[in-house]
């Protein structure tokens, strides 16, 4: 695994690599921060630009006064050499590999090394088999990346749908696993006024107002199904093309179908965790504090992974069990057959009328 002194500066470059020239970078604004893309060369730029809007990562010029929180930059050679690591393990589609306070990411073929937070880059090298192999191999290197850059710059990517009451007096979470209901309990509020935020993936920003639910990526995600079962396919404008490697989803773009609806921020003030049940009603159960906290970290992995970003993770997490009111929703077959009564039931519940 590579060494901390492989990232950064010229004198760790691999033999046969030179460095980007200074204007192949661009620059990306999200929740507020900044993100420098710096690549070889057009093509290598073009090839993260495009997976990147897909996102709420919008490219913007750089003013005199704005500072990039971190950089990362695209490499087309062979990655640094590699020594033992501190601990490895799994993750999908490829290993990580820790050391100290960097880790070093495995994925497709292609080597991603994230670096200590006072170097503020992530550094990638792809593999000239990562593309070849299909569109999703070489998303997954840019997401990695990208994940790991919004850590180091305090910004955790959070899987969680998330919604605002029709007369915006509360703000939602709702947590857990894919294949809970995030998403169609999301499209279920929206059809019944309710804004939103996200379905899926979103970030937590802390700030001196308590921890922020930032919009990331742009559209959400159904099968066939869903999409009609909530009538969303009504809204032929709206619904995309299939996700890469999850051919049985396909896209749907929110904000063009609900515009007055969408809101690029808020604060939570509840968490919903989501449970599908047989049952034929709805209900909703409180959590305790601890409990909630629990499940958080259980879906943030990054939270206890990455050593680095680890302390600060898992400090969001916990104020943002502090911030919020925590509830387990059983939800029954009266989602798509009494959508309205769902909307109530949580609204009442969750006391945000």
């Amino acid at each position: 695994m590579p060494e901390v002194s492989s990232v950064g500066g010229s004198a760790g470059l691999a033999p046969g690599q030179r460095e980007s020239a200074p204007n192949l970078v661009r620059y990306y604004s999200v929740a507020d921060r900044i993100l420098g893309i710096k690549g070889v060369d057009e093509p290598v730029l073009n090839l993260a630009h495009d997976f990147l809007s897909g996102y709420y990562l919008n490219q913007t010029n750089l003013s005199t006064t704005d500072q990039p929180v971190h950089l990362i930059e695209i490499h087309k050679s062979q990655p640094p050499a590699s020594s033992p690591a501190d601990s490895s393990f799994e993750i999908e589609d490829g290993h990580c590999f820790s050391i100290r306070d960097q880790i070093t990411l495995e994925v497709n073929g292609s080597t991603i090394i994230i670096g200590p937070p006072q170097l503020q880059r992530t550094d990638i090298w792809l593999s000239a088999s990562t593309a070849g192999r299909h569109p999703l191999a070489l998303n997954n290197v840019i997401l990695y990346a990208v994940q790991g850059a919004l850590r180091r710059a305090g910004l955790y990517q959070f899987h969680a749908g998330c919604v605002i009451s029709k007369k915006d007096r509360g703000a939602i979470l709702l947590v857990g696993d894919s294949g809970c209901g995030k998403s169609t309990l999301t499209a279920t509020l929206l059809l019944n006024g309710w804004r939103f935020v996200s379905d899926d993936n979103l970030l937590l920003r802390e700030s001196a107002a308590g921890i922020e639910a930032w919009a990331l990526r742009r559209y959400f995600t159904f099968d066939q199904a869903t999409l009609k079962a909530c009538h969303l396919d009504l809204f032929t404008e709206a619904v995309g093309s299939r996700v890469p490697g999850k051919e049985e989803k396909l896209r749907f773009y929110a904000r063009q179908a609900f515009p007055e609806q969408f809101v690029d921020s808020c604060i939570p003030e509840a968490i919903v965790f989501p449970q599908v049940t047989g049952e034929a009603k709805s209900r909703i159960e409180p959590l305790k504090q601890a409990d909630s906290l629990a499940r958080l970290i259980r879906q943030c992995p990054w939270a206890t992974c990455d050593a680095a970003a680890a302390p600060d993770h898992l400090q969001a997490l916990s104020k943002l069990a502090r911030q919020t009111r925590s509830y387990t929703l059983f939800a029954g077959q009266d989602v798509f057959a009494q959508p309205a009564s769902i909307a109530e039931l949580i609204a009442q519940q969750v006391e945000i009328l």
